[in-house]
């Protein structure tokens, strides 16, 4: 939650440092993929192409059918920055 909350504030570095203390504390459940989409979706917004991609490539290896983080990864190769599938992760995941 607050990594969110500083995602939302506009403080996207302490969310990244937030959503890492978590990763550590649940390496591999929902909530491990959530905090890796949400960490690419700031990388990418920073336009940090490979830190993004490490983690969408994270979150899909915890959830491999996941729609919104392969929308989000073709959008990264097409140049593009930011989420297409952000509002959904972010909804289901209320974290």
């Amino acid at each position: 939650n607050l990594g969110l909350l500083q995602s939302f504030k506009e403080d996207q570095e302490a969310a990244l440092k937030s959503y890492q203390s978590a990763l550590e504390l649940n390496p591999a459940n929902d909530l491990a993929f959530r905090l890796h989409f949400n960490r690419g979706e700031i990388l990418a917004k920073k336009k940090d192409v490979d830190g993004a991609l490490r983690e969408y490539q994270a979150a899909l290896r915890l959830r491999p059918d996941s729609i919104e983080t392969k929308a989000n990864i073709e959008f990264l190769f097409q140049g593009g920055a930011g989420g297409q599938g952000e509002n959904q992760e972010k909804q289901e995941g209320n974290e």
